[in-house]
């Protein structure tokens, strides 16, 4: 029955938009169009996309020009027509904090190019875990890895593109007044994301080494979400905006544990999309049963499940063999997993709602609401 409920779920979470909006019908174009305020955030983003590939690497050299050529390459393939992270984030964040007045083409196009050096590290993040997990899809198709001629090289490509964003930061913001803090928020989000790829491949292959059940519990869950997802998602995103607009950064510190809320949400929808998510909405294969990932999912059989649940767990949890995968559906079944990721959802909402009432800032409490209503109401396949 979960299996059936979720395969039918629509990918509607501002996460993806970008499957909806795909290239801006102006890209290549203009820099900026007479209509650039007007357009959706995420067609902000497609619209500037162009300019972000040229600008990110250095163009002058002609010994360069087959660097420049797979560079090129490398950014359209994994760039426009996928699936987007902390980029809308920011962007939402800003022009929800923003005074209107303030939100000139120049304004946004600054939050534009910052959205993509974030998206840049985050595509890095990205070809890491592909690589670490032998995905041969993401976004529906061949991961980058597994193209003709790129194999080790992608350890070389990773490294251009996490480059090209200190570039585009360069490019576009190192005359804002908080430069220095954009600056090191993109290096956080490298070295956060990074360690937090660590923890969870090291989490993985040692419970498939030990099983170790209590490597899925959900202390060990909650310690790679805030290496993994937090700061990536909810910290720089939100902090970057409280920036851009020259706000006091106490804004984010006076409700650091709702982000961590929305932090801990956004994991476990990723862990919910892994396992039940249907390859047409997710487009790609799911891999957290087989490589034994700790998961929100796991977490919940340690909480809720029977000591035989635990058992049966245990050793079917992290084996490639379908019976096993099949054991653990029918525990996640049991357990009424989605019933409890309905109860998280619910529980966000209303955390939202208390600190929407206490904040005093109109803007805050306007951003607040909007990463509720794009990232968590949006989502239409509990409902």
């Amino acid at each position: 029955m979960v299996s059936r409920i979720c395969r039918r779920f629509c990918y509607k979470s501002a996460l993806s938009i970008a499957h909806a909006d795909k290239m801006c019908d102006q890209t290549h174009l203009t820099d900026k169009p007479d209509d650039f305020q007007e357009l959706t955030n995420v067609k902000k983003m497609m619209h500037q996309f162009p300019f972000v590939v040229r600008d990110s690497i250095l163009r002058t050299d002609p010994e360069m020009r087959g660097v420049v050529e797979r560079y090129d390459e490398l950014c359209y393939y994994t760039g426009p027509e996928r699936d987007l992270y902390p980029g809308p984030v920011l962007m939402d964040c800003y022009t929800a904090l923003e005074s209107p007045e303030k939100l000139t083409c120049d304004r946004l196009k600054m939050a534009t190019m910052l959205s993509w050096a974030f998206e840049h590290a985050a595509t890095c993040i990205l070809i890491v875990d592909d690589v670490m997990d032998e995905s041969v899809e993401r976004w529906k198709k061949p991961t980058w890895h597994t193209l003709p001629e790129v194999g080790m090289r992608v350890a070389l490509d990773v490294n251009l593109i996490r480059m090209g964003a200190f570039a585009i930061l360069r490019r576009y913001l190192n005359h804002h007044p908080n430069y220095k803090h954009f600056h090191n928020l993109l290096a956080e989000i490298i070295q956060q994301s990074h360690l937090g790829q660590a923890l969870d491949v090291a989490t993985s292959g040692l419970f498939r080494k030990t099983r170790d059940i209590s490597l899925l519990s959900f202390d060990e869950f909650q310690a790679i979400t805030v290496y993994k997802t937090h700061f990536v998602m909810y910290v720089a995103p939100v902090l970057s905006a409280i920036y851009l607009a020259e706000l006091d950064p106490d804004l984010y510190f006076d409700s650091v544990r709702l982000f961590r809320s929305f932090s801990v949400y956004r994991q476990a929808q990723n862990d919910m999309w892994d396992v039940f998510g249907h390859h047409v909405n997710v487009g790609k294969v799911s891999c957290d049963i087989a490589n034994g990932q700790c998961t929100w999912i796991t977490s919940m059989v340690l909480i809720h499940g029977s000591e035989k649940q635990k058992e049966l767990l245990q050793e079917n949890y992290g084996r490639a063999e379908i019976s096993c995968r099949n054991v653990c559906y029918r525990i996640f079944e049991e357990l009424e997993v989605l019933g409890k990721y309905v109860e998280l959802k619910e529980d966000l909402v209303r955390s939202c709602a208390e600190r929407i009432s206490e904040v005093s800032h109109p803007g805050f409490a306007r951003m607040i609401n909007t990463l509720l209503e794009h990232y968590v109401v949006q989502e239409d396949f509990l409902l």
